[in-house]
């Protein structure tokens, strides 16, 4: 399958066209060159193949570019799930930042350090993060 495919592109402005019958293809490897005088609808035609302007008619088929897109969307995701992590990550190592704090200074264990973190949390409608950072700041310099 061609990587890009015109098959008979009017292409123009509102309904004036200034370019017609314009038919060909580009494969893996190939080059494409356009040519022409002023005026002929060389730019037209890379704004066209871009999406910058719609044909006047025609089809256009662009595997490379629907290839692309789709690898944009997945890229997307990948990148607001590894952002969600790394979120988590922090909100990790500060609650054990915190759980540090409380055995070093107040002499808790881990669990109860851990369920003091949790019960404040619930009990003043904040995020463990929230709490976290109080701790700290309240403790750690003690």
């Amino acid at each position: 399958m061609p990587l890009l495919k015109a098959d008979n592109l009017k292409l123009g402005y509102g309904s004036v066209p200034v370019a017609e019958n314009i038919t060909f293809s580009v494969n893996k490897g190939d080059y494409l060159c356009v040519i022409g005088e002023n005026g002929s609808g060389k730019t037209t035609l890379i704004k066209a193949l871009t999406g910058l302007v719609k044909p006047l008619s025609g089809n256009m088929i662009m595997q490379a570019i629907h290839i692309a897109s789709a690898l944009h969307a997945r890229l997307a995701k990948a990148e607001k799930k590894n952002e969600s992590m790394q979120k988590r990550m922090d909100e990790i190592r500060l609650v054990n930042h915190a759980k540090w704090v409380l055995i070093s200074k107040l002499g808790m264990d881990e669990n109860n350090a851990h369920r003091f973190i949790e019960k404040q949390a619930m009990d003043l409608r904040q995020t463990k993060s929230e709490v976290s950072q109080f701790i700290i700041r309240t403790y750690e310099n003690q």
